[in-house]
């Protein structure tokens, strides 16, 4: 049994998953084409999005493999399994345009999912996957969790943190009943906030690894502790990285809302001005910009 501190800091953090439903994945939510038809393409777009969150900024990885794939979109048919060859060619072409687009990006063959060797591509030619979409909402539904968690950890540079991630949202945006879920354990991601909500939450929470052992009792833990909440786990997961990452900022303020809930609502209030501010600002330069067009056209 978990303490009322315990349950009401999960249902508080529950609470601001609805902002990162609406704002983190805005525009976001899978087409129906990206889950049913047979056309990797489409449900490519939406796993490199995932393919690239690790702990360095990768925006401009990231950005290059949605350039390269843009080139393949009508050159290859995307509704087969793909040769080997086409594999080969887009990596090469990964690389080319990191070269000239990107200024020299190195492209870190080790960890890169676009690698033809061990990539993203790769591995759905090895399995003859034609939808990664469908094929994890299938395995999914059909309680092979596991299975397609171990074959995201198989792609290279996506290891147990994204593959979480990415099935975690995944079975948010394809409204799966989480309770029908087998081994939801898995679709809990134990990112930096997550470690920190650990420690405020669990006296016996362990320091930060990378045993899957230690990393699967974490998120075993947190799973029976939202159960007695009567929370969904996956929300909780959500919002506290919403919480954590864009309103608290900080770990000790983070460390201090848990503590004390007036604290919280001020930590609120504070982004909602400052916020605020923000827009205010970005309508001051818009005006600003507008003037100074107006002006050039004058001129001409």
């Amino acid at each position: 049994m978990f303490t009322k501190k315990q349950v009401d800091i999960v249902r508080r953090l529950e609470n601001f998953s609805q902002i990162y439903a609406h704002y983190a994945l805005e525009g976001e939510k899978p087409k129906k084409e990206q889950f049913e038809e047979d056309n990797n393409y489409l449900a490519l777009l939406l796993f490199i999005k995932y393919a690239y969150e690790r702990n360095i900024d990768l925006t401009n990885y990231r950005t290059c493999a949605l350039d390269t794939l843009e080139q393949y979109r009508k050159k290859i048919n995307w509704t087969k399994s793909l040769y080997h060859k086409a594999v080969e060619d887009i990596w090469k072409t990964y690389q080319e345009i990191a070269k000239k687009k990107y200024e020299g990006l190195k492209v870190n063959e080790k960890n890169n999912p676009m690698n033809s060797k061990e990539g993203v591509l790769n591995r759905l030619s090895e399995e003859s996957i034609i939808n990664l979409t469908k094929y994890a909402r299938k395995k999914l539904i059909e309680q092979n969790t596991q299975e397609i968690y171990d074959f995201i950890c198989s792609i290279r540079g996506v290891k147990y943190k994204i593959a979480s991630f990415y099935l975690r949202d995944l079975a948010f945006f394809l409204e799966i009943d989480e309770n029908q879920i087998k081994d939801l354990y898995l679709l809990q991601p134990i990112d930096i906030w997550l470690e920190r909500v650990g420690k405020i939450l669990f006296k016996e929470w362990k320091p930060i690894s990378y045993s899957k052992k230690v990393i699967v009792e974490k998120q075993k833990k947190i799973l029976t502790l939202c159960k007695q909440a009567e929370v969904s786990s996956i929300s909780f997961n959500q919002g506290t990285w919403e919480f954590g990452a864009r309103i608290a900022k900080s770990e000790r303020k983070f460390e201090k809302a848990l503590n004390n809930e007036d604290y919280m609502e001020d930590l609120v209030k504070y982004r909602k001005d400052e916020l605020r501010d923000e827009i205010t600002r970005y309508e001051e330069w818009m005006k600003d910009n507008e003037n100074y067009l107006n002006l050039l056209q004058k001129r001409n």
